[in-house]
């Protein structure tokens, strides 16, 4: 793999964001080398696609540097949907306390993002929730510890209920000219230069039971994708789908939950529009294959794993179903039409 993948929704809002800045996202896109679907007069990545994560990290930087906003990514995170979490946000919901959701966090996130790694650090006096970039080319990113800190407390704020009181923040980077920014931000001392990135606070915190307010984050997110979809079922089961297909957990109960619906009720539902679960499954992932083999960064091993494939021979029967060759051979006529035409 030449980079790491990271979920398009991570980027959900940039370009609003951006042009009300007065910025150009579609000029920012091209010179992080992020292609937009044809025809996308909307300004967004196709939902629930994996993207290269140093064209991501790029992106936001770019973003920083040319608009010269230093809370630029700070402020995207809070200004993001629900959505941004996805089944990761549905799943941290549906833990006991505090602890067991950061717990679940740490568990899962690897299959969202690639590379990272959450650490939930314990000790007598202080508890630490540290993220870990195993990336090196992108670890010392100011956008990126930013994003990623800000998007993770966001969600704190969401499972506590109520304003959660950090003992302190920790960056990487140098960001003491706008000290000020981060500590209003996160309410709390911020640490720059600091060895790792993560929040404090204290161990009684991590007993603190999920609020009752945030068992309302599955109808959040089923409201975000009716909106975003046009109250279209069949676009927002593909969208979560997408989402879920990597960690090879993308079954009908999850989908489900993850937007408001029973089992059942999605099975009806689904049986209504004349098609059906595994069908749907089959279709996005038919689709996201010729998306990620278009593109020559991704090996056939990483896309097979990222459409929840154990196995790439798996892959290739799928793929001589849908489009009569293998993998291999459709890639080489992508790249060569003449080899098309003599087919």
């Amino acid at each position: 793999m030449s980079a790491p993948l990271i979920n398009s929704e991570y980027l959900d809002g940039f370009s609003e964001y951006v042009s009300e800045l007065g910025g150009d996202p579609a000029a920012l896109y091209r010179e992080a080398g992020l292609q937009l679907p044809e025809n996308n007069k909307t300004l967004h990545l196709q939902s629930g696609t994996l993207n290269p994560f140093d064209r991501h990290v790029r992106l936001l930087d770019l973003a920083r540097e040319r608009l010269k906003s230093p809370s630029f990514c700070l402020e995207l995170a809070s200004r993001q949907a629900v959505g941004v979490y996805g089944p990761i946000g549905i799943m941290s919901t549906e833990s006991q306390t505090i602890g067991d959701a950061l717990q679940m966090l740490a568990d899962h996130l690897q299959f969202n993002v690639q590379m990272i790694r959450l650490e939930l650090r314990q000790q007598s006096e202080i508890v630490q929730f540290i993220i870990h970039c195993e990336y090196e080319a992108i670890a010392k990113s100011q956008a990126l510890q930013d994003h990623a800190l800000a998007l993770i407390y966001n969600l704190l704020q969401i499972l506590y209920g109520e304003p959660l009181r950090l003992r302190a923040a920790y960056l990487q980077h140098d960001g003491c000219d706008h000290a000020s920014i981060y500590s209003r931000f996160f309410k709390c001392p911020v640490a720059f230069n600091h060895d790792f990135v993560g929040l404090s606070f204290e161990p009684s915190q991590l007993e603190q039971p999920i609020a009752e307010s945030a068992r309302a984050l599955p109808q959040l997110l089923r409201q975000y994708l009716e909106h975003r979809h046009k109250d279209s079922l069949i676009e927002q089961v593909q969208h979560v789908i997408c989402i879920m297909l990597p960690s090879c957990q993308c079954k009908l109960e999850s989908v489900a939950r993850a937007i408001g619906y029973s089992k059942r009720t999605l099975q009806r539902r689904l049986q209504e529009e004349d098609t059906n679960f595994q069908d749907m499954i089959d279709g996005v992932r038919h689709q996201l294959s010729l998306d990620y083999l278009s593109e020559p960064h991704y090996r056939l091993t990483d896309v097979a794993a990222v459409l929840g494939y154990s196995e790439l021979s798996a892959f290739t029967r799928s793929f001589k179903r849908w489009q009569g060759i293998s993998p291999q051979q459709w890639r080489s006529q992508q790249r060569n039409p003449l080899l098309q035409s003599l087919d």
